[in-house]
């Protein structure tokens, strides 16, 4: 059974789903939205089986982690929360693991502070340094969503209405393929459903149009090439961000890199592919 703990990153409180051995390799998971830190369930019980200590944090503003203490959900802020994690659980180099707005905090990360982490393993969100792609007019219709998310308060009551109902889409039309266990389902919405933590969420998004998302250190951390070598695992099917960004993406990373796209496989490949996943991270944390 995991272990729950609580930590201080400074602008948050983060609670985390904690398992292994106290000693072993640190594998730091990081869930997307709309998710929570269950996201990375099914990778648990391998890594541990080879040694690995596992930390599953609820990013901030997702409960029962805190709201943020500055109302800040940009890149910059969620790299600095996961190098206060890197530093509180290991005094060796990190091994990151991250989904959707977990891949963004993860590429900020390592660009931040390489010297603390050896391992970059990204699903669903390609390196920024191609941001320029999401401007087709295909990954533009994808992504209505964001759009949506800028106006404060419909989009929250939106969201909420009708148990939610909002989460449900996003997660058939994102994975097509594959049905969500109703009991994650129940988990994602209840580290979202009081009314702040379901703002603080929409909030990253809303933080995509501030000043330092364009022109300062979030945008300079997501773009620049990444230090470490890396995972990169996208699902063709994914109904989020589409296949066709991933091509070429190689050329961001300076310590060479893995993509995998796997067939039959949407947004959520961790959870929907977790066997052929847990054989491609095993291979590369090793």
């Amino acid at each position: 059974m995991s272990e729950l703990v609580r930590v201080d990153v400074g602008q948050a409180e983060l609670t985390c789903l904690v398992d292994g051995p106290a000693d072993g390799p640190l594998v730091l998971c990081l869930h997307g939205f709309p998710d929570c830190a269950r996201s990375f369930r099914a990778q648990v019980e391998p890594l541990v089986a080879r040694g690995h200590r596992v930390v599953r944090p609820w990013m901030r503003g997702y409960a029962p982690s805190s709201l943020a203490r500055d109302r800040r959900y940009d890149a910059e802020s969620l790299a600095a929360d996961l190098c206060a994690l890197a530093k509180h659980f290991s005094s060796a180099k990190v091994r990151l693991v991250g989904h959707d707005w977990g891949a963004l905090a993860g590429y900020a990360a390592v660009a931040l502070a390489p010297h603390l982490f050896s391992h970059l393993a990204t699903v669903a969100v390609p390196p920024m340094r191609f941001a320029g792609r999401f401007a087709t007019p295909a990954q533009l219709k994808r992504s209505w969503y964001i759009a949506f998310f800028q106006v404060p308060g419909m989009a929250e009551r939106k969201v909420a209405a009708d148990g939610m109902a909002f989460i449900d889409k996003l997660w058939r039309d994102w994975s097509p393929g594959w049905q969500a266990p109703a009991a994650e389902l129940a988990e994602v919405k209840a580290a979202l459903s009081p009314y702040p933590h379901l703002e603080a969420a929409l909030g990253y998004y809303r933080a995509l149009g501030s000043l330092n998302a364009w022109f300062g250190a979030s945008r300079a951390l997501v773009t620049s090439p990444i230090a470490v070598p890396g995972l990169y695992v996208h699902g063709v099917d994914d109904g989020c961000i589409g296949v066709e960004l991933t091509a070429g993406i190689e050329s961001a990373y300076r310590a060479g890199v893995q993509v995998h796209r796997v067939p039959g496989a949407g947004h959520f490949v961790h959870q929907e592919k977790p066997a052929e996943f847990n054989e491609l991270l095993l291979k590369f944390l090793e």
